[in-house]
């Protein structure tokens, strides 16, 4: 990520036990919750690109 770039909360609902077996998965694998869920978001934003109608103004460039 690009140091200039600022970092915004983002939170959202999901079942409390899906919550515990992602936490327990990270641990697992030594990633904290916040570094696996950017990842997937990158990964996301990437895998859909070609199936937006609008481009985000250098969503590209940051990963």
């Amino acid at each position: 990520m690009a140091q200039s770039e600022e970092e915004v909360p983002f939170s959202f609902r999901v079942p409390e036990h899906l919550k515990k077996a992602f936490k327990q998965t990270c641990k697992k694998r030594d990633r904290s919750m916040s570094q696996e869920l950017r990842d997937f978001m990158r990964w996301y934003v990437a895998e859909h690109a070609d199936e937006r109608q609008y481009e985000l103004e250098g969503v590209k460039r940051k990963f």
